[in-house]
């Protein structure tokens, strides 16, 4: 598994700064928005849904992709997966999908 440096404050942070969020501070999930058909894979950190975006290699590539997200207004949050780090941007209006 790739080893990623401990980085400075929370992602939704509004200094901007990024940070890997911790498996113990976040749990997946399935949501819905307005703007999507279907359901859409996400994680819920501190009482808001984030959905999947895309998973990068290493952290100088989140810190690009994570820099120009947040530059255009949008909030995220990054985790770790056995293949990279994962990307998940805010989504206002989520709503968590039932489950059957």
């Amino acid at each position: 598994m790739p080893h990623f440096p401990p980085s400075p404050p929370s992602p939704s942070d509004p200094s901007g700064s990024l940070t890997l969020l911790p498996p113990s501070q976040y749990k997946t999930c399935r949501i819905r928005v307005p703007d999507q058909e279907g359901s859409l894979a996400a994680i819920q950190a501190n009482g808001e849904f984030y959905s999947f975006f895309r998973v990068v290699n290493n952290w100088a590539e989140a810190e690009r992709l994570g820099s120009r997200l947040q530059k255009a207004g949008d909030r995220l949050q990054i985790t770790q997966l056995p293949k990279g780090l994962a990307i998940w941007i805010w989504e206002s209006e989520a709503i968590a999908k039932k489950s059957r």
